[in-house]
């Protein structure tokens, strides 16, 4: 799990940090939780091909982490229905 922290505020982050990971190729379920409650903010697919992949972070208060998930293969890329954002 990637967290970001911010120890200097406690003002709401409007997100827009950008997080550059290299995940192994598959299908993942991807979730932006918050760490204190485990509240999931954001979440969304992601389809690999193995290289540099740029994910950007949600509207955030403190802290916040990366939770993913890599589907059987087996599953595919349609398993998955359209990003939603909780607010």
């Amino acid at each position: 799990m990637l967290q970001v922290s911010d120890f200097h505020s406690r003002r709401a982050r409007d997100g827009g940090s950008n997080r550059t990971l290299r995940p192994l190729p598959g299908v993942y379920h991807v979730e932006w939780v918050n760490p204190s409650s485990g509240t999931v903010i954001a979440s969304t697919s992601l389809d690999s091909k193995g290289g540099d992949t740029v994910l950007e972070t949600p509207r955030y208060f403190v802290d916040i982490a990366l939770r993913m998930k890599r589907l059987p293969q087996s599953a595919g890329a349609n398993c998955w229905t359209p990003p939603r954002v909780r607010t």
